[in-house]
C-alpha cells in the first residue's frame, strides 16, 4: 500500500479528504442542510475494520449524532467491478453474478426472513442475543470497485459500532449505461 509523506497508508490520506470535502460542501449550504453521501462499507463505517481511519470516523468526530453510517448487505444479484479475480490485472468494468450468500455471511439470515428489502436501527437493537449476534463477528461480501473473488472475503467484522444501521437488499442489479 502506498504511504503519504507523513507516513500515513494512502487510503487514511484519501478518507479524511473525503470527509474534509463532505465538512465543507455542508459549510457552503444553508444552515441545517443534510446530505447523502453514498460510498463502500469502508468508507462509511465509523470503526476503522480494515487498518484504516474511515471517513465515517472522521465525520462521526466532525458531525456527531448527525452522522449516520449506513452499511449495505446483499443476497444474491449483479455488480460491476474491476475484475481482480483468477489474478487479472486489467481496468476494465465487468458485470459478475453472484448465487445466494453462504451461511456464514450476515446476508444469510436477513434473505431467510424472505423480505426482500430490510432496513435495521443497530443502536437500537434488543439486548439479548440480537445484541449478541450483532456484536459477533460473521463474514460480509463487500465488493467495491474491484472484485477479487467469492473466496476474497476479508476478515470478519462485527457490525455493532461499524455501522448505526444496515440495509438488506436481497438481490442487486448491476448498473446499466442509459441509452444515447
Amino acid at each position: 500500500m502506498r504511504t503519504a509523506r507523513d507516513g500515513r497508508a494512502s487510503a487514511d490520506v484519501r478518507d479524511q479528504a473525503m470527509a474534509e470535502n463532505i465538512g465543507w460542501l455542508l459549510a457552503q449550504a444553508p444552515r441545517g442542510a443534510r446530505m447523502v453521501v453514498w460510498a463502500h462499507n469502508g468508507h462509511v463505517e465509523t470503526s476503522g475494520t480494515f487498518g484504516m481511519v474511515p471517513m465515517g470516523a472522521h465525520l462521526r468526530r466532525a458531525l456527531g449524532a448527525d452522522y449516520l453510517a449506513l452499511g449495505l448487505v446483499f443476497d444474491r444479484g449483479e455488480f460491476q467491478a474491476i475484475d481482480r479475480t483468477d489474478g487479472a490485472t486489467g481496468m476494465d468494468l465487468r458485470a459478475f453474478t453472484v448465487g445466494p450468500a453462504p451461511d456464514t455471511d450476515v446476508a444469510a439470515p436477513f434473505a431467510a426472513t424472505g423480505h426482500p428489502l430490510l432496513a435495521v436501527d443497530l443502536r437500537t437493537a434488543p439486548s439479548g442475543v440480537v445484541a449478541d449476534w450483532l456484536a459477533a463477528p460473521h463474514r460480509m461480501r463487500e465488493v467495491g470497485s474491484m472484485y477479487f473473488g467469492a473466496a476474497a472475503v476479508g476478515p470478519p467484522p462485527a457490525l455493532a459500532g461499524r455501522f448505526d444501521a444496515l440495509i438488506f437488499v436481497a438481490r442487486t442489479t448491476r448498473a446499466r449505461s442509459l441509452p444515447r
